[in-house]
């Protein structure tokens, strides 16, 4: 924006629209305007590169989810499924009804997942 303003007084200037002076008083402050907006954008930066990020330490994720596992173990099948509808909210199955072509629909960070990656995964704890 401020370059298209500075070429639209020189333009005025070659027109002779304006004169000498003011189009250099008309660059300065806009000069100056480009300067503050850098000096602006430098330290936007510099917040952005200091900020700390939180992350999680792996050991905690790590006892947690031994921690849901031995709950999970321990619990009956009801218990179980419920706890898991915490988590699934629909499974859908192809026509053939094969699970390994199966997908599962949940909220949060799960979204849509298909069972044949889970079961290529390797989970460990």
């Amino acid at each position: 924006m401020l370059e298209a303003e500075r070429k639209q007084l020189f333009r005025d200037f070659e027109d002779g629209a304006i004169p000498k002076e003011e189009l250099k008083a008309f660059i300065g402050k806009i000069q100056a305007r480009s300067q503050e907006l850098k000096v602006m954008t430098d330290e936007i930066e510099f917040q952005i590169c200091v900020a700390k990020t939180e992350t999680t330490d792996t050991s905690q994720i790590q006892s947690a989810l031994r921690q849901i596992q031995m709950v999970l173990q321990s619990a009956n099948e009801d218990q179980q499924r419920q706890f898991l509808r915490g988590f699934v909210d629909k499974i859908t199955l192809p026509y053939d009804r094969r699970i390994e072509k199966a997908q599962l629909f949940g909220s949060g960070p799960f979204g849509q997942m298909d069972i044949q990656n889970i079961l290529q995964e390797e989970w460990r704890v």
